[in-house]
């Protein structure tokens, strides 16, 4: 295996990880944006 392609294939696992947590961030995100949504709607309705 030539250095070269051994960079890129690293390169191709960090930017594989590197979406992965972008993902897995998003989903966090979205699912703390919808549990604030959920909460503000049982406000409103006038549930505990």
């Amino acid at each position: 295996m030539f250095p070269v392609e051994a960079d890129a294939g690293l390169l191709g696992v960090l930017n594989l990880a590197n979406v992965r947590d972008r993902a897995v961030r998003a989903r966090a995100n979205f699912s703390a944006v919808g549990a604030e949504k959920a909460g503000i709607l049982a406000l409103h309705c006038g549930r505990p």
